[in-house]
């Protein structure tokens, strides 16, 4: 909901540089399909003009001032401290296959405190060929969860905007 509310302010304000800082990542956030003004479009693509009209940029004093019209950089991370809200892992891992997927770097800053997987399915389910969706809490060492060689492979994404 917050990133629905605020994405398109960001984009409509002039910026040299345009960064999310999804952080607490507190549920599924999509990037890549929604609804303006009846027309669909995507924040990690040069696809929509937060200016209106057909050409990126905004008139002013007869120059086109060039905007860049999408999201440069996403930051993601879980919440820490005594009571943080879960953090699932599959969140970040599509936000991150998102942010890939357009060639948007990502920097994972945390887990957080309160990390849940998906768990493995007990033996007997897995013979079977059942899967259980069930979800773990796992336990890290690092209290905020800010350690990479504690999180899996994919997650340990730590890139800069050029």
């Amino acid at each position: 909901k917050a990133a629905d509310d605020r994405i398109p302010l960001l984009l409509q304000t002039p910026s040299a540089l345009r960064f999310l800082s999804v952080e607490p990542l507190l549920e599924a956030v999509d990037l890549t399909k929604r609804q303006l003004n009846g027309n669909q479009y995507n924040y990690l693509l040069n696809n929509w003009n937060p200016c209106g009209g057909g050409a990126r940029g905004a008139t002013a004093g007869g120059l086109i001032a060039a905007l860049p019209s999408k999201i440069d950089w996403a930051i993601i991370g879980g919440e820490s401290g005594p009571g943080a809200r879960p953090f699932y892992l599959d969140w970040a891992r599509s936000l991150i296959q998102q942010c890939q997927s357009a060639n948007v770097p990502i920097f994972m800053k945390q887990l957080g405190s309160n990390v849940w997987d998906k768990c493995p399915p007990p033996a007997h389910l897995a013979e079977l060929g059942l899967i259980n969706e069930s979800y773990c809490q796992l336990k890290l060492r690092d209290r905020k969860g800010a350690s990479p060689n504690e999180w899996p492979d994919y997650l340990r994404v730590r890139e800069f905007p050029v």
